[in-house]
C-alpha cells in the first residue's frame, strides 16, 4: 500500500505533466507559473489555483535531495492527498469535446418552415435553434419568437422572417479540439463580465464556416461539470 507522500508525489507529477502539455511552451516554467498561466482558461486549475500553489510549496517540504536521490522526509495528511488526487483525476478526464459529442447537431435552415422548426424544438425540448444558410450561422429562432408569430397571426411562413440575430459577444465558435474545462471557463468568464452566452457552437475545425457539430448552452454546464468531477 502506498504511503501518503508517494500518492501525493504521483498526483503532483500527473498535474504538472498536464499543465506542461496545455501550455506547450519551449520555455521552462516553474509549477506555480504553469498554474497561473493555465488557470486563465482551465476551470479545473482556476478553481483549485490557491491549493495548487500551496501544494508546490508542500512538495518541496516533503522531498529532500540527498546526494543523487530524493528522500521523503514528511507525510502529508489524508485530506491533502485526497484533494490533489481529485484534481489529478479531473485533469485526466478533461478531454477534447469531440470525444463527448454523441448526437447529431440539430439546427434549421433559413428556408425551413416555422412549424418545422417548432417541431424540432419540441422534440429536443429546447427553447432555441441555431439557423444556418449552408454552413454560415445566421442567428437563432426561439420559442418566444414562434409564440409571438403564432399569436399575431402573421402570414410569414419561413424561419428567415423571424430570425433573432445575436451580437458577436453572445455566441462563441470553437473547434472540436477545445477541452471540456475550457468550455466551462468560457461560460463562467462570460457571467463574471455580466453577459450571458446564447451558446458555444462546436465546429469541425477553426474555420468559422466549417461544419457545425454541436452546441453547448448554460443548461449543459451541470453535465460537463459532473463529467469532469464525476
Amino acid at each position: 500500500m502506498k504511503d501518503n507522500a508517494t500518492r501525493f508525489i504521483e498526483a503532483y507529477s500527473i498535474i504538472e505533466s498536464h499543465l506542461k502539455d496545455i501550455v506547450n511552451s519551449d520555455t521552462y516554467l516553474k509549477f506555480f507559473q504553469l498554474v497561473n498561466e493555465v488557470s486563465k482558461t482551465n476551470e479545473i486549475i482556476a478553481s483549485n489555483k490557491k491549493e495548487l500553489i500551496e501544494y508546490s510549496q508542500l512538495r518541496n517540504a516533503i522531498i529532500h535531495q540527498r546526494g543523487s536521490y530524493d528522500e521523503i522526509i514528511a507525510q502529508p495528511v489524508d485530506s491533502v492527498v485526497n484533494n490533489i488526487e481529485y484534481i489529478a483525476n479531473a485533469l485526466r478526464r478533461d478531454k477534447k469535446i469531440k470525444y463527448l459529442i454523441k448526437d447529431s447537431f440539430v439546427y434549421c435552415m433559413q428556408g425551413d418552415k416555422i412549424l418545422d422548426a417548432y417541431m424540432k424544438m419540441d422534440k429536443l425540448n429546447t427553447s432555441k435553434l441555431p439557423v444556418y444558410n449552408d454552413n454560415k450561422f445566421l442567428g437563432f429562432v426561439t420559442i418566444k419568437d414562434i409564440c409571438k408569430w403564432a399569436v399575431n397571426g402573421s402570414k410569414v411562413q419561413y424561419v428567415k422572417d423571424i430570425i433573432r440575430t445575436v451580437q458577436e459577444k453572445d455566441i462563441i465558435f470553437r473547434s472540436q479540439d477545445i477541452l471540456v474545462s475550457q468550455i466551462i471557463s468560457l461560460f463562467e468568464n462570460d457571467l463574471k463580465h455580466g453577459n450571458r452566452l446564447f451558446g458555444i457552437i462546436i465546429l469541425e475545425n477553426d474555420d468559422i464556416n466549417s461544419k457545425p457539430l454541436a452546441i453547448y448552452t448554460a443548461y449543459d454546464m451541470p453535465y460537463l461539470i459532473n463529467y469532469l468531477h464525476g
